[in-house]
């Protein structure tokens, strides 16, 4: 996973981002965006940083908490 996180910052930027789950509601509000007639609404550098940033910080807590590493 480590070396996932580090390969995901070497690939930076990335600006269309189609995957993950919907979880914040930023699909649904990106398909918002398109129906209203914004044709950049899926264009946005900083939905894959914060998206896995986040999955990192879930990946560190979740293994620190682990009982196998204690």
């Amino acid at each position: 996973m480590r070396h996932s996180f580090e390969t995901y910052r070497r690939v930076l930027p990335i600006d269309i981002y189609l995957g993950g789950t919907d979880s914040s509601g930023w699909m649904t509000d990106r398909l918002a965006k398109l129906k209203a007639g914004d044709a950049m609404a899926f264009v946005d550098q900083a939905i894959f940083r914060a998206f896995t940033a986040l999955r990192e910080v879930e990946f560190d807590e979740k293994f620190r908490s682990s009982d196998r590493f204690k």
